[in-house]
């Protein structure tokens, strides 16, 4: 392992231990810039990169760095990526119901100029709209619905994921009315 590689596996390590004043001072000190330049959009044996990382672990702070970083030094973040499971950041921030993180990743897209793969699906067949509808959260997927709207995207509502699960279906078997009206309409 040569040392941009050791460095690379720190600096994933100190994410996905939720060390914020370790990244902090990595990010931070200007001897590192080269290696982070290097390092923020690259991917590990998994396909894991940074911000997927940051969004996997649920860590609202850790994302925030990374995207004021990346603003900070003019870097565009990989946002759309998948990893091997085909688990993206909007994908797993929507399953794991982080509306702030949601709100995050919208934003730096539509600052970028970055169109987010909405409708993009994970080996599961699990995609943002239809993790939203099953965990019930009317927010996300209004969130989504605006994002599509403004962007001229079409989504795919009546896609299923693996088990034969659509968002119509989950809508009506956890009762939403409120998602129900908005996937009709």
């Amino acid at each position: 392992m040569g040392q941009s590689d050791s460095k690379l596996e720190y600096f994933f390590e100190e994410i996905r231990n939720g060390n914020i004043e370790n990244l902090k001072s990595i990010l931070n000190n200007p001897n590192n810039n080269n290696i982070i330049l290097e390092i923020i959009n690259n991917h590990d044996n998994n396909e894991n990169y940074p911000l997927l990382i940051g969004t996997l672990k649920d860590n609202i702070e850790i994302v925030k760095l990374l995207i004021n970083y990346a603003n900070k030094n003019n870097i565009v973040l990989k946002i759309n990526e998948q990893d091997k499971k085909g688990n993206y950041p909007l994908l797993l921030a929507t399953d794991n119901n982080n509306i702030e993180i949601v709100k995050l990743l919208i934003d730096y897209a539509n600052k970028n100029n970055i169109i987010l793969e909405i409708n993009e699906q994970n080996k599961n067949g699990d995609y943002p709209l239809l993790r939203a509808t099953y965990k019930n959260n009317i927010e996300i997927f209004n969130l989504l619905i605006d994002y599509a709207n403004k962007n001229n995207i079409v989504l795919k509502i009546n896609e299923q994921d693996k088990k034969g699960n659509y968002p119509l279906l989950l809508a009506t078997r956890g009762n939403n009315i409120e998602i129900v009206k908005l996937l009709i309409d």
